[in-house]
């Protein structure tokens, strides 16, 4: 049996995999997710990004059903995203405590803080300095820096006693970076993960993408060998022992690449959506 007669659910990162670098969706990737959908296979793209983080890339593509979001903290049946009407299939937040000592453990070390919650998006600015703002803003052009900020999320999170799918810290400082990245994470009931260069992620430990693409496979009534996932961070290797066949991008850490079965050209060069079209389409 082939890969194309195998497989019905096509789970994709998106930054680093589906995205280039720069963070555009290229019209060769966007046309070949296209024609996978059109073929009837589920494209679920399988991100850190929650779904507004998703309109302007792969959710412009008709006939997205599904999503996992938020490092697996959410999975979504789709419908009018704009409009705040997908509804949640699976969800896996941080308590009150958890989403503290995450924040607290990252702040000395980082210069933005951001949370998903179920209030929205909300920012801490860590940094009092502009270069290191400006710095992010142009690394990191997605952070919506419209959101309500807060002295200390923390305090507003106990507050309000807030539900948090997510937190976020993001570096100007690659020595701060780096010193945090060495230090063991002390606690086993958080998943703590570089997600992305001079960029640090916290979710619940239930939450992981391979947790949230096995909670939509029950929902669908998928079996693992008639799941394709492609990736490139080390929170793309639980999608990896997840499904039934994997590829990593060539861009992916050694480490990474060591977990799929097969290894794509890089992001940069469409190698996701190359890997796809012959894998599936051709």
């Amino acid at each position: 049996m082939t890969g194309k007669e195998r497989i019905r659910l096509v789970a994709v990162d998106l930054d680093q995999t589906l995205l280039r670098s720069d963070k555009t969706f290229s019209e060769y990737s966007k046309d070949v997710v296209a024609r996978l959908v059109r073929a009837g296979y589920l494209v679920v793209p399988a991100s850190g990004r929650d779904l507004y983080r998703m309109q302007d890339n792969i959710l412009t593509v008709p006939g997205i059903r599904y999503a996992v979001g938020l490092n697996g903290s959410r999975v979504y049946e789709l419908g009018n995203v704009a409009a705040g009407d997908s509804r949640t299939i699976a969800d896996f937040g941080l308590d009150v405590e958890q989403s503290c000592f995450s924040l607290d453990y990252m702040r000395p070390f980082c210069d933005i803080l951001e949370v998903d919650t179920d209030e929205g998006l909300l920012m801490e600015m860590v940094t009092d300095s502009p270069e290191a703002v400006r710095f992010i803003r142009d690394r990191y052009f997605f952070i919506n820096f419209d959101v309500p900020a807060f002295s200390s999320l923390s305090e507003h999170i106990r507050e309000r006693g807030l539900k948090v799918w997510k937190t976020s810290a993001f570096y100007a400082d690659r020595g701060r970076f780096d010193e945090i990245r060495k230090i063991e994470f002390p606690r086993r009931d958080i998943d703590f993960c570089v997600s992305d260069d001079l960029m640090t992620e916290t979710c619940s430990a239930e939450a992981s993408k391979g947790n949230g693409l096995r909670a939509l496979m029950e929902y669908l009534k998928i079996p693992a060998e008639k799941v394709l996932a492609v990736g490139d961070n080390g929170n793309d290797v639980s999608m990896f022992h997840t499904a039934g066949i994997s590829a990593a991008v060539g861009n992916a850490l050694p480490e990474v690449q060591a977990e799929a079965d097969f290894v794509a050209d890089t992001n940069d060069n469409d190698g996701a959506a190359k890997f796809l079209e012959e894998f599936l389409l051709s």
